[in-house]
């Protein structure tokens, strides 16, 4: 995994907890990672990730 997507899910972590799945900023960190070929998926609060692509 390149090593930007690990800060950017380390972002996205950070605002899950503070705002919930449906904020602005938890969309467009996802948006990045799949820039990067790296797919979320949130439940319960926690992020599961795959990488998809070559």
């Amino acid at each position: 995994m390149p090593d930007a997507a690990n800060a950017f899910l380390k972002a996205r972590q950070g605002a899950l907890e503070k705002k919930g799945p449906s904020d602005d900023d938890t969309r467009e960190l996802r948006a990045e990672l799949a820039r990067l070929g790296v797919v979320v998926r949130d439940e319960k609060g926690r992020q599961y990730w795959r990488t998809c692509g070559s």
